[in-house]
């Protein structure tokens, strides 16, 4: 186990006015092994992937080189453990690093042997620089070198621009020794090469020290078209960008030697397109001017496929010469489960040979469902162990140019102490056929019939319910009754949760939406007949608000027994924090109080929460939205599902049972059980202590569903009890 605590965040929010006094400790679960087929997935709770930027650096001080990765759905770190043979997702790395937005690149800019990072910076149209101050001793370290690095114009100093959509390339163009920076000029459409003059005016390269030194890199022009124009007659000085007749749409560069010659040539992605263009320098390494284009690059190969490319040189299988990594830069529309490509190299670092590999490097050793990621704990084969079934937002189909949604099983093949996971179905259930998308399902009995159902929330805020028809004891068969039901909207992205809310017996709905909010519907049906208003009973259950200023919040709402009869909540959000609440019995009109939240790193989480290794403890299940997931252990303990009312408490165990079932009551009260036909199967009058037990035996009786009524003076507190 990865010994990765989460870092607690305690703050208070002016759209969550509650006040916060305690702490969730929670441990990443790492060593929960994960299997797809006959193989082990090696980093299966690394998280997913879908738009990533890949940089080497020495994590451990071994002298190896190891992966960093910059997941932009979420503003994320990942880091990998390079072993030799393979990368092992090391999370312990991860809190060593700054706080990063947008975009985050490596490069070892003092020549000190160790990468630095070149980071967003917030509101400047920039790079903030971090150096690398790691050592053997003291570990991975780093520290603010500016918030925002400038350059000189010839006209004045400014920061040199890098648009937050663009992927910049960091390297050493003129051979002198220092980093220098190609990036596309503001709003313009052709590429700044900004000269480093750190050799030149300090002899080392320990300096960032930047000139403008050609506003027209290379001598071409970014077109609305595929390629590239060149040669391309730029005019005025190199302190004015050009503003040519182009394109200026994003774009990702890549400076690397492809001819073995003395000058860089560039690799281009663009937006909007699937291919990448090798932009060919023939002139020399002070003077660029691109001669030639290949729009099908690697053309030995398979080319590059995939929208919005970009290109990384890394290398990947240790052999002292760097691969091609291509992802993309894309955020939407685009391949989000084999997003990864890995070109290896045959070649040299100066005149590579790429080979194609695979479309899922990293991706096809994780947890990964596409977009989204909506895991539930729940026993869907009725062995006693708790599976997983977890919902996505899609799978992008670049044919048909839609997210395809579906449900992905993992069954538990371990013990009640061990849990391991196998991918058993990446469409469960066949829920794909329904063309839903934003899937997230919830699981309880809805019509008395002792068997859990599903419903599932879907991307336009509506809700679908699936009968079970396997019947109690058995594994599922789901099968769709009601799409859209009771035409319940809560707008977008519906995240619902079963749950006896008001603890009358009767299954209540929860459901998070994208606005941040929770609603509430409470079941004023029967057992077997369950009703629902399109309405919400409460429209902001406990005056929780998770939406960040403008505009979003995509609330996930898991209610749980903290303490027994005594609910709690925990709630995830857009920014990745789960927010805990505590304060809600007997107080589901007012205002619920936050008591702590977790920040988890993550974009969009959703949570689940069981015990599954038997420790007494509940771990939680957080999914993402790059498609992954993790488990955290909790300290949450496991409490007794109790059944309590403002008037009374009535425990009923176990449940299911094969016959026998124990009552406790925490008042006198007289206890009838009825069949499903109304009729009256027990009766005894009970005038015990608070606390002691009634022994009910329906031995006799047929397996199926029983109703239990427990009356104390003008009361009745009903529940179902089933019979195996």
């Amino acid at each position: 186990m990865n010994k990765y605590y989460l870092h607690f965040s305690f703050f208070s929010f002016l759209f969550l006015p509650f006040s916060i006094f305690c702490q969730i400790p929670a441990v990443r679960f790492d060593s929960v092994l994960v299997y797809q087929g006959t193989d082990t997935l090696k980093n299966a709770w690394a998280g997913g992937i879908n738009s990533a930027l890949f940089s080497e650096i020495d994590l451990n001080q071994d002298g190896i080189k190891d992966l960093f990765v910059f997941e932009k759905d979420g503003a994320n770190a990942r880091t990998f453990i390079n072993n030799g043979s393979e990368y092992i997702y090391a999370p312990e790395y991860e809190p060593l690093f700054p706080e990063i937005s947008l975009f985050a690149f490596l490069a070892d800019y003092n020549c000190d042997g160790k990468e630095d990072i070149f980071a967003f910076a917030p509101g400047l149209g920039g790079m903030a620089v971090y150096k690398n101050i790691s050592t053997l001793s003291g570990g991975l370290d780093f520290t603010m070198v500016t918030p925002i690095l400038n350059a000189d114009y010839n006209s004045g100093v400014f920061n040199l621009y890098v648009a937050a959509t663009d992927i910049p390339a960091l390297t050493d163009m003129d051979g002198d020794g220092d980093m220098d920076i190609l990036a596309w000029s503001t709003g313009a459409t052709t590429v700044n090469y900004f000269k480093n003059l750190s050799m030149e005016t300090k002899g080392n390269c320990d300096t960032l020290l930047f000139q403008l030194a050609d506003a027209c890199w290379g001598k071409f022009l970014e077109t609305a078209g595929n390629p590239v124009s060149f040669p391309y007659n730029c005019k005025g000085p190199v302190s004015n960008p050009i503003q040519g007749t182009g394109c200026a749409c994003p774009a990702n560069l890549l400076a690397i030697n492809i001819d073995g010659d003395s000058d860089k040539d560039l690799v281009l992605g663009r937006l909007n397109y699937k291919n990448m263009v090798l932009l060919n320098n023939g002139g020399d390494a002070f003077t660029a001017s691109i001669t030639s284009q290949d729009i099908s690059f690697p053309s030995n190969t398979t080319p590059a496929g995939i929208l919005f490319p970009s290109g990384f040189y890394i290398d990947v299988n240790n052999d002292n010469v760097k691969d091609l990594i291509v992802g993309t830069n894309s955020q939407s529309g685009t391949e989000n489960f084999t997003s990864v490509w890995l070109y290896t190299n045959s070649g040299t670092n100066n005149s590579p040979v790429f080979n194609f590999q695979k479309k899922n490097f990293l991706q096809e050793t994780m947890i990964d469902l596409g977009s989204g990621c909506n895991p539930v704990f729940f026993d869907y084969n009725a062995d006693g162990l708790l599976d997983i079934i977890a919902g996505n937002y899609g799978y992008f189909n670049p044919v048909s140019g839609r997210y395809e949604g579906k449900l992905a099983l993992f069954e538990n093949t371990g013990t009640s102490v061990k849990p391991e996971f196998k991918l058993a179905d990446r469409d469960f259930s066949k829920i794909s056929s329904d063309t839903i998308t934003a899937l997230y399902p919830a699981f309880g009995d809805l019509d008395g019939d002792g068997d859990d159902d599903m419903i599932i929330g879907e991307y336009d805020g509506g809700l679908f319910l699936y009968q079970n028809t396997g019947g109690p004891g058995n594994p599922v068969n789901f099968q769709l009754i009601a799409p859209k039901y009771k035409n319940i909207d809560v707008g977008h992205f519906a995240s619902p949760q079963i749950i006896d809310l008001n603890r009358d017996g009767l299954n209540d709905l929860i459901v998070g939406e994208q606005d941040g909010t929770i609603n509430y519907f409470q079941n004023t049906g029967t057992p077997t007949n369950p009703d629902f208003s399109s309405i919400p009973t409460i429209t902001k259950l406990g005056g929780i608000d998770v939406e960040i200023p403008c505009c979003t919040g995509y609330s996930t709402a898991f209610v749980f027994d903290s303490i027994p009869g005594t609910y709690s909540l925990l709630v995830g959000s857009q920014r990745g924090t789960i927010y805990y609440f505590t304060n809600m019995e007997g107080n589901l009109n007012g205002n619920f109080t936050l008591s702590d939240s977790i920040v988890t790193g993550n974009l969009r989480v959703s949570i689940s929460m069981a015990d599954i290794n038997g420790d007494g403890k509940n771990e939680i299940a957080v999914g993402s939205y790059p498609g992954g997931m993790q488990i955290l252990k909790s300290d949450f303990a496991v409490t007794e599902k109790s059944n309590i009312t403002a008037d009374g408490e009535m425990k009923i165990f176990p449940n299911p049972s094969a016959g026998i079932f124990l009552v406790q009551f925490s008042r006198h009260s007289d206890i009838i059980v009825f069949n499903v036909f109304g009729e009256t199967i027990f009766r005894q009058s009970e005038n015990k202590g608070s606390g002691d037990l009634t022994t009910i035996d329906l031995g006799s009786q047929p397996k199926g569903i029983y109703f239990l009524e427990g009356h104390y003076k003008e009361k009745v507190i009903m529940r179902k009890v089933v019979k195996l």
